[in-house]
């Protein structure tokens, strides 16, 4: 088996003696995909898996994919141990690890090409519309509550969490143009944690954006990064798709897709999935929300390192973004279809 243990990674050898005895594969090759995550390529004699590993999150990981599976959604496929548990736990030094195993599959990224964006928007869609026969074939704690239950980043906490990092500043801004923009951020902030009734509840993906899925040969686009996924209103996977594909992600410097790009993606996510007439009216707090909430959080991180946040290229990204919300929201209101 070929690759060395990084310094700071689980070792390697223990995760091939994992993957040996507790799982029944012969491991080929054990290959990191990022330094950012511990989560490993496993080539074996039975095929291409995924080893992902953790601490204490991945049950959530694992009934999520359960899910998926049972309703019938395509998604990587639980690999359970020998011993039939989902996870497999292990000590590593003072720390215990958990090791979630599921297939590999082969695809491409996705590129901003009209017919990608159409199937990534169509499998979003067909989420969204088997979402509450996700949420029911959800594995139950011995408690009998669901594994997963609320999606993960929903406006509630996050903006919260935005207002959190801009308040203690309110009397430390160095200049009034400064100030402008920080009771804007705070009035936005504020304004977005209005509770809105009458939304489309379903199952969301948590993180829906094109780098967070594959192309297979078939065409179909399969998510992965299931990690905020949970039950939440649809317009919130949808808003934050369409912003990621129409600006280029939410962190860099905006990159603006062509529109007939955005067409296709939400040609392709009304092919299965309609909306109701509150989804119309909420779309443009829907897709400002985690732009709020990455220009809140840095502005209130550059206050405090004692810096002008307007000074600093990151949120000038962040409030291009802001400016295109009111554009996207009336195209997407435009173009979804409604009951």
């Amino acid at each position: 088996m070929r690759e060395k243990p990084a310094e700071g990674d689980l070792d390697i050898q223990l995760l091939q003696s994992c993957l040996v005895d507790q799982y029944g594969l012969q491991p080929t090759l054990i290959r990191r995909f990022s330094a950012d995550h511990p989560t490993f390529l496993v080539e074996s004699d039975a095929g291409a898996y995924v080893a992902r590993i953790g601490q204490g999150d991945l049950e959530r990981q694992a009934g999520v994919l359960e899910a998926l599976a049972n309703a019938g959604f395509p998604a990587a496929k639980l690999l359970r141990a020998r011993n039939g548990a989902p996870v497999t736990k292990h000590r590593t030094g003072s720390r215990q690890d958990e090791l979630l195993v599921m297939d590999y599959i082969e695809g491409r990224a996705l590129s901003r090409d009209p017919e990608d964006l159409y199937q990534f928007g169509s499998s979003l869609g067909q989420l969204h519309h088997h979402g509450h026969g996700i949420a029911a074939a959800m594995p139950r704690t011995i408690d009998g509550a669901p594994v997963v239950e609320r999606a993960g980043m929903l406006p509630a906490n996050e903006l919260r969490f935005a207002l959190r990092n801009l308040l203690p500043y309110e009397h430390d801004l160095p200049n009034r143009n400064t100030a402008r923009q920080w009771k804007s951020l705070v009035d936005a902030c504020a304004d977005g944690l209005e509770e809105q009734t009458g939304l489309t509840q379903t199952f969301l993906h948590g993180d829906a954006h094109q780098w967070n899925c594959v192309r297979a040969e078939s065409g179909q686009v399969h998510f992965f990064d299931w990690d905020s996924s949970g039950f939440g209103p649809a317009i919130i996977d949808l808003a934050f798709a369409l912003l990621s594909c129409a600006t280029g992600g939410l962190i860099y410097q905006p990159d603006h897709a062509e529109s007939a790009s955005i067409d296709a993606l939400l040609a392709g996510y009304s092919e299965h999935m309609i909306l109701a007439g509150a989804d119309r009216d909420g779309l443009e707090r829907a897709i400002a929300f985690r732009v709020l909430v990455c220009a809140g959080v840095g502005f209130g991180h550059f206050l405090a390192a004692g810096k002008d946040p307007m000074q600093e290229p990151t949120i000038q990204w962040s409030l291009e973004r802001l400016r295109t919300v009111r554009a996207l929201a009336e195209t997407a209101k435009r173009s979804l279809r409604y009951c």
